[in-house]
């Protein structure tokens, strides 16, 4: 990332913490993270569906390769 955007950021975040003070910060950094721990939640669901699925297409794919 450009150094100028990470120091654009910082003032953003310094302007927001000024203006929300400690207990906004709170706030807001609680609700980011129950936001993330949905999203990391769901990650996790697609994945094991995904495993799940990839699991019976080799099984089926090795029984089709035995059979034959």
């Amino acid at each position: 990332m450009c150094q100028v955007t990470v120091e654009y950021c910082t003032v953003e975040l310094r302007a927001l913490a000024e203006l929300i003070g400690p207990y906004g910060m709170k706030h807001l950094s609680e609700g980011l993270m129950r936001q993330i721990s949905c999203q990391v939640d769901e990650i996790k669901v697609s994945l094991l569906h995904s495993q799940t699925s990839q699991h019976r297409a080799r099984c089926c794919h090795q029984y089709l390769c035995v059979s034959e």
